[in-house]
């Protein structure tokens, strides 16, 4: 499943048998990441996709402008609501 997954571009495997991606780079992150001894994830990649990108644009606009921290905030809290529901 894990090949059939990174052949489409976009995603990694630490399964170091998998080794058909699509491009050099992807290749050469998947082998820097089959091989690290320490690696972490963050609270987004749990994340629904729309969620995630949600946070993401939240990040930026709270970089672009701190001040607007409490609407970023109750937007952030909308798409939570829509992505997982009440």
């Amino acid at each position: 499943g894990q090949r059939a997954w990174v052949e489409t571009g976009g995603a990694l495997s630490v399964n170091s048998k998998v080794q058909q991606y699509p491009t050099k780079v992807s290749a050469r992150a998947a082998a820097l990441l089959a091989g690290a001894d320490h690696f972490r994830f963050d609270a987004s990649d749990q994340m629904p996709p729309t969620l995630s990108a949600a946070f993401n644009h939240a990040v930026l606009d709270f970089a672009e402008n701190p001040r607007r921290l409490p609407q970023i905030l109750a937007d952030l809290e909308a798409a939570r609501v829509v992505a997982y529901g009440g």
